[in-house]
């Protein structure tokens, strides 16, 4: 971090002024040392306040080195979490975990690290100490069960393709939008010119906008700066509304020394969302949003479909913690007041970096919500009237142990682009490309076989005085007698049903009246075969093996069990790990054309109840009665 290049020379300056006055000093170095600590403690407290961690970490460091004790310890701990540099703030964290004053949510960021670490058994630990000190925080029994939380978005892998962009850089390069043919992206590298712009405040690389594109082999352009939409301070991230090429973008404020609010011009630059508009083949500035505060940040454009709704990310008052997601919706008076999406999108961390499909599909990034370390990308579907579907994490190799965040994709999910700092320094994020290579499926819920009948027909002589009855003989092995019977099968077959007049003295077939073949069919759809009911921590079999699509040979079954974990085959077999009731999916594709196209496709759901393994055995006993007494019925 350059900031570190800075802070030394600031400590070689400190140490010579200290020389001087070494000798006059030195009766007095016990009370100095301890007013010098608490000094550099408090100007550390007030830059993190500031959010200006890299001089945070520089005086919390001085304090270190002088004896501060382990409050400026896990400060600068904090300082490395909030810079996202887990693997530094894990070491600090350890220094002063066993400090009976320390915050409760200490527990949680060490936690976090560990997470980062991929040590998650152990992070489970600390997670499960925060949630007995904070049981107000609903995340406090969200990590519960880590490992297998976490093996369920490791099942994921199968999903995606991934491939690090050439259009990556030494420096940071994030945020990737869709434009044109190409990418908008964001980035810290030096220009043409060689020159990279860095932060007077903090020796930061400043952000801007860029431009790439790929030919038709796949190779992408050199980017090129995108001078139109950049200032002095930092751009990005942006989005952009494809019907009205409006596009809404995170910028810094320019005229942040000349606001006249004292709190708001101390310190910290805060972001703001701004409006550009394509006139004449020219961006220019064309509004800057209402909800605008030089108090707080506003940021992370997200346009919905349809241009009338924006997600934005900010840390204003009134949220659930760190950043939080908001919408703002256009109306006859313009951009409308910012709507909090709620706890279920919304934690007491960090949530941002919003993107928006066309289908009003919510993707954005969190440490607060279960993932396998750092931010971790997720997914959360429209349910209307601004509910929101559980919000699902997207799995390996989307996410890792580090950051991954600000992800885009098409209509169809199938291609899209997000950042990561996977394998890179914290501060160095790279640009990924992702494919999926798992279909996209429209599901809807499975239809019932029905296997059962109606029997009737009219008499052809009268045997109500003699020895004789009518009888079904269902073809199955089962027969009923009388003129009217329902009969169920167990399945599809080819059945000879006949009606017969039976001599009840020699109890043998006197006439046929008529018989006929009955073929019994499976509804034509992709079908699931699995228990209704099953129980916790049993392994439970599933297959695809009565799926019929007329016309087209199924070849490939892919299976969602409603848990984030996937599997593929005709039958495969799943152990559910918590309770509850879970949809699961099924989904089958027939043999690709020459050209790639598949050839059929179709999806349903079922759903799985998953009780204790006590209520099952009740259930299985009460089943096996009520067949008993169906078997003395007939």
């Amino acid at each position: 971090m350059k900031a570190c290049q800075a802070y030394h020379k600031y400590f070689k300056s400190t140490r010579l002024a200290f020389v001087g006055i070494l000798l006059a000093c030195l009766l007095l170095a016990p009370q100095l040392q301890a007013q010098t600590t608490d000094r550099w403690y408090a100007k550390g407290m007030k830059a993190f306040s500031e959010h200006d961690y890299p001089k945070a970490i520089d005086y919390f460091q001085w304090s270190i080195a002088h004896g501060g004790g382990w409050q400026p310890k896990l400060a600068l701990a904090n300082c490395w979490r909030e810079s996202m540099n887990y693997a530094e703030a894990g070491i600090y964290y350890a220094q002063v975990i066993d400090q009976e004053a320390i915050p409760s949510v200490t527990y949680f960021h060490y936690a976090q690290t560990l997470m980062a670490a991929r040590k998650y058994s152990e992070a489970e630990i600390w997670f499960a100490k925060y949630g007995k000190m904070a049981s107000d925080d609903p995340l406090a029994t969200s990590f519960r069960g880590l490992d297998k939380l976490v093996s369920a978005c490791i099942g994921d892998s199968m999903q995606y393709a991934i491939e690090r962009l050439s259009i990556n850089s030494n420096s940071s390069d994030f945020a990737p939008c869709f434009y044109q043919d190409g990418l908008f992206f964001v980035s810290g590298r030096a220009n043409d010119l060689g020159v990279q712009r860095i932060s007077t405040l903090d020796n930061a690389q400043l952000l801007d906008i860029y431009f790439s594109a790929p030919d038709s082999n796949g190779r992408w352009s050199r980017p090129k700066l995108t001078t139109a939409l950049n200032t002095k301070l930092n751009e990005g991230p942006m989005s952009i509304d494809t019907a009205t090429g409006v596009l809404f973008i995170t910028r810094n404020d320019l005229a942040h020394r000349k606001n006249r609010d004292k709190t708001a011009r101390k310190g910290l630059n805060r972001l703001r969302i701004e409006t550009m508009a394509l006139v004449n083949g020219d961006w220019q500035a064309a509004a800057s949003m209402p909800f605008n505060d030089p108090r707080y940040a506003v940021g992370h454009p997200a346009i919905g479909p349809g241009g009338k709704t924006l997600f934005f990310a900010s840390d204003m008052p009134g949220g659930w913690g760190g950043t939080d997601l908001y919408r703002s919706d256009w109306t006859a008076a313009g951009w409308g007041q910012p709507i909090n999406l709620g706890a279920g999108i919304n934690t007491s961390q960090d949530d941002l970096f919003p993107f928006v499909d066309d289908k009003g599909g919510l993707y954005f990034s969190s440490n607060g919500h279960v993932g396998l370390g750092g931010l971790d990308l997720f997914y959360a579907q429209p349910m209307g009237n601004g509910r929101w579907g559980r919000v699902q994490n997207l799995g390996y190799p989307l996410n890792s142990e580090a950051d991954d965040f600000g992800i885009v994709t098409d209509p169809e999910g199938n291609l899209g682009y997000f950042a990561s700092n996977r394998g890179n320094a914290p501060e160095n994020d790279d640009i990924f490309a992702f494919r999926r290579d798992w279909p996209r499926f429209e599901c809807q819920p499975m239809l019932s076989n029905n296997y059962c009948f109606f029997y009737s027909d009219e008499a052809i002589l009268d045997i109500d005085t003699l020895p004789f009855a009518y009888e079904w003989d269902f073809g199955d092995g089962n027969k009923a007698r009388g003129l009217e019977a329902r009969h169920c099968y167990e399945g599809p077959g080819r059945y000879n049903i006949e009606l017969n007049i039976i001599d009840t003295v020699l109890n043998e077939v006197f006439f046929n009246q008529h018989g006929y073949l009955l073929i019994v069919q499976d509804t034509e759809q992709v079908t699931i075969t699995a228990p209704d009911t099953v129980a916790l921590g049993t392994e439970v079999a599933f297959s695809a093996s009565k799926s019929i699509l007329e016309g087209c040979e199924l070849t490939q079954f892919y299976w969602e069990y409603g848990d984030g974990m996937r599997d593929r085959g005709t039958d495969v077999s799943h152990n559910y790990a918590t309770l509850g009731t879970y949809e699961v999916r099924l989904g089958a594709t027939g043999a690709p054309s020459e050209d790639g196209a598949l050839l059929c496709k179709n999806c349903v759901t079922k759903k799985i109840t998953v009780v204790a393994k006590a209520q099952m055995e009740a259930i299985l006993s009460s089943q096996a009665a009520a067949k008993q007494y169906e078997a003395l019925e007939q």
